[in-house]
């Protein structure tokens, strides 16, 4: 049985489609778990009334406590042989399980991750989920290892997002998310080092909405956990082998890099103030001179780290006047 697990915040307005597309699955085996994160608006009473309407959906209503939390709620209540995760606003292709359930079969893997589909308006979202998927897909083996430098060098379809990846439950044994942000960021290198096979499936079978409205399309203060979070990541790589502490120490360079380029396109709409922007980003650049050669000389690093660790040789004001164009 797959536990799907659903973590909602005031999610209203998207959350019937994520059900649907749960309830459309071709493989019925799984149990649905939504964790109603302390909503205040209309999403307590549409997991009651889904948890009425199907004995394999359960609801959990806590207080509002973040993402992370809501997670960690849903790994305690779960009780699949193999675990996916659903974001709220977002939906799962028909197909998802059974294709992800059948490689995983196949190639005895604890962790497979798939394709995702980028989706703006109902119209793209409703042809995606009529359109059938084409088999068979092609599909990569991957070590742990070589999972981790693909995912945090940023080179291919498979990312750090627990969602669009179907895990074997010894996968999560003795992990947690950590409370704060860009936990998908810092728990993903761990969960690839537990598993001893990884699949990637090159089909999108999960369909991300573009939210104008989440988080990660916006500039706050907050963002600034990237740092601390990408800090923690090179402290880890540290104590494994120098290939992945190299594609950390890249990692944080990048996080960095985009934060500098987004306080100062965000000091130019007046969302921060200019003192902020200059705190901010001397401490950026002082993290960029010591990290800039580990990707420069990197032939593994993308090709935009390369670039604007190159452009951080002429200084910061050179990295305000490229913001706008990054």
């Amino acid at each position: 049985m797959v536990s799907i697990i659903v973590p909602a915040y005031n999610a209203e307005r998207w959350l019937p489609a994520a059900v649907r597309s749960v309830l459309a699955q071709t493989e019925q085996d799984w149990e649905l778990v939504l964790v109603d994160d302390g909503s205040t608006d209309a999403t307590p009473g549409l997991c009651d009334g889904y948890a009425a309407s199907d004995p394999r959906i359960r609801v959990e209503h806590t207080p509002n406590a973040g993402v992370s939390a809501a997670r960690n709620r849903g790994l305690k209540l779960c009780r699949g042989q193999w675990i996916l995760f659903l974001d709220a606003d977002d939906v799962l292709h028909p197909d998802m399980l059974r294709i992800m359930l059948d490689a995983a079969m196949r190639h005895k893997a604890d962790m497979i991750s798939c394709a995702t589909f980028q989706f703006h308006t109902p119209q793209q979202e409703s042809e995606w989920l009529d359109t059938p998927i084409r088999t068979p897909v092609k599909e990569r083996i991957l070590t742990s290892g070589d999972a981790i430098l693909e995912a945090y060098y940023q080179t291919s379809d498979l990312n750090v997002s627990v969602w669009a990846k179907l895990y074997s439950r010894s996968v999560w044994q003795g992990q947690s998310f950590y409370n704060g942000r860009y936990e998908d960021l810092e728990i993903a290198c761990r969960l690839m080092e537990s598993a001893d096979r990884i699949v990637c499936v090159d089909a999108p079978l999960y369909g991300y909405r573009q939210n104008p409205d989440s988080y990660m399309h916006r500039f706050t203060l907050q963002r600034l956990d990237v740092l601390k979070v990408t800090e923690q990541l090179e402290a880890w790589g540290e104590t494994r082998s120098p290939e992945i502490l190299r594609a950390m120490r890249d990692r944080r360079m990048s996080a960095n890099f985009n934060i500098f380029m987004l306080s100062e396109l965000a000091a130019r709409r007046g969302d921060i103030t200019r003192r902020q922007t200059r705190d901010i980003q001397a401490g950026c650049y002082s993290r960029i001179r010591r990290l800039r050669r580990n990707s420069i000389f990197n032939s593994k690093s993308r090709l935009k780290n390369r670039i604007g660790a190159f452009l951080s040789l002429f200084g910061p004001r050179i990295l305000r006047f490229f913001a706008p164009l990054v």
